[in-house]
């Protein structure tokens, strides 16, 4: 009896955090830092299956969208925005899906090509795209080899990278 009702009592206080931090991406789209550090927070929470699962459902895959098309120019929201969706696509199929739904690839491909001399943006970069396409669910046959010819002309433009 206790246990359930304080499980569940946790489970709802973890999904009003990530509630009220994406509500917040939302209402300061424009705000640099704000978006920064929310997405550095995603990334962090994201690291746990059932955060990731809830950021998920509550629109935070295109909350981070949202951010690195409106910051294209900051490299570092590009940067920490390509770790927090390789985090949340690690081990969730259904945020997978949501990146590709929302032409995630094509953004991750974008920040390549709007940063070609920043290795952390293609280092984070290709870490996301790993993700999503490391996994053989029928979302990811999706990106079409169009996608794919942007993505490896990013990085032919991009830095030499250190191993």
């Amino acid at each position: 009896g206790d246990q359930i009702r304080n499980l569940l009592r946790s489970q709802r206080s973890i999904m009003k955090m990530v509630e009220n931090l994406i509500k917040s991406m939302r209402d300061s789209l424009y705000d640099t830092q704000a978006q920064l550090t929310a997405c550095s927070t995603l990334a962090d929470w994201a690291s746990d299956d059932y955060y990731s699962m809830i950021i998920g459902a509550f629109g935070g895959v295109g909350c981070i969208i949202n951010a690195m098309l409106t910051h294209a120019d900051n490299a570092e929201i590009q940067a920490q925005a390509c770790i927090s969706l390789a985090a949340l696509s690690k081990n969730c199929i259904s945020n997978r899906k949501i990146l590709l739904d929302v032409n995630g690839v094509r953004v991750i491909g974008m920040a390549m090509s709007s940063h070609p001399r920043s290795e952390i943006v293609h280092k984070s970069a290709c870490m996301a795209l790993h993700q999503i396409a490391s996994f053989r669910e029928p979302c990811v046959a999706e990106m079409k080899m169009n996608k794919i010819k942007v993505l490896f002309q990013a990085t032919l433009n991009g830095p030499e990278l250190s191993p």
